[in-house]
């Protein structure tokens, strides 16, 4: 059994997000990553990812998986599913967003610009600084 399916097993079948092999990996400055519970009475989180406006981009025009590599703390990486799946914490890889058809759309229709962004196909939300 491989860890993301041991990682499956343990989470009760929970949807994790396969990494893949070949990644484009962007240095990054600044990465900042909080979690927040969207309510008290589940366990529903949001991913609010604080990144630069230059790393904003290679995300939202990508349309394979980029991970973010910053100087120090854990790295995102934005990865392309075909199904509905959850962002997960890997203890090694770091964060793993997955990109569904959905979710690629959002990102693209976003202006290119510092603002705040909550995705609605994925609890994730994006603090872009300028």
């Amino acid at each position: 059994m491989g860890f993301m399916e041991a990682l499956r097993a343990f989470f009760g079948g929970e949807k994790l997000v396969d990494y893949p092999e070949d990644v484009d990996t962007v240095p990054v400055r600044n990465l900042e990553v909080r979690v927040a519970n969207l309510d008290p009475d589940t366990d529903e989180k949001l991913i609010i990812i604080a990144l630069p406006l230059a790393a904003f981009e290679r995300v939202a025009r990508a349309d394979a998986p980029v991970r973010l590599a910053p100087t120090e703390g854990r790295a995102v990486t934005f990865v392309p599913v075909r199904a509905d799946a959850d962002p997960a914490l890997d203890p090694n890889l770091g964060w793993i967003i997955p990109v569904t058809g959905a979710t690629a759309a959002e990102l693209r229709s976003m202006p290119l610009m510092p603002g705040e962004y909550e995705l609605t196909s994925v609890h994730v939300a994006l603090v872009v600084e300028g």
